[in-house]
């Protein structure tokens, strides 16, 4: 494969289409593992030969053709790797999940424990606030929160500890 491929792929040219995609199937069945299925790879093979078409006009000749899409396949397994496990079916059995009839809530305790969680969070900065939401209520990781709030890993996973502590002070001090 070499820069006269690219171009050939940037024209749709089915020979470089097939070149390419022999070579990241051939790729994508060593490193995407066991989960995988032919089936799945051949999807993968296709969603990365589509990116590469899509981009081919903008590659500069820095590495090796065969790199570069490499790297595409790379991303894309990653983003299916990401993909089955935000969206991976629950392990936990039917009866597990069958739902016992609601135990009788005091409205009144209910309330009061609403209310404490409205000041437990008064309390927090805005960006502690933030790290709470996007950690235990969205239920992204760390770094994906960092990307989201544009700080470092460190500084978020110090956000939500500190975040915590306050809560858990706060909750402490009100009365029951």
């Amino acid at each position: 494969m070499d820069q006269t491929t690219v171009d050939r792929l940037v024209r749709g040219e089915s020979d470089a289409v097939r070149e390419s995609r022999v070579l990241v199937t051939a790729w994508l069945m060593r490193n995407a593992g066991p989960p995988f299925t032919r089936e799945d790879v051949e999807d993968m093979a296709g969603e990365t030969i589509r990116r590469a078409w899509r981009a081919a006009a903008e590659y500069q000749g820095r590495s090796k053709p065969e790199t570069w899409l490499v790297g595409i396949a790379k991303y894309v397994l990653r983003d299916e790797r990401r993909f089955r496990r935000r969206h991976a079916p629950s392990a936990v059995s039917l009866e597990a999940t069958k739902l016992e009839p609601a135990a009788q809530v005091d409205p009144e305790e209910l309330a009061t424990d609403l209310i404490a969680a409205n000041l437990a969070m008064e309390q927090l900065t805005t960006d502690q606030r933030e790290a709470v939401r996007l950690l235990l209520f969205e239920g992204l990781t760390s770094k994906e929160a960092s990307r989201v709030m544009d700080k470092r890993d460190g500084a978020v996973r110090n956000l939500f500890y500190r975040a915590m502590m306050k809560i858990r002070a706060t909750d402490k001090q009100l009365p029951r």
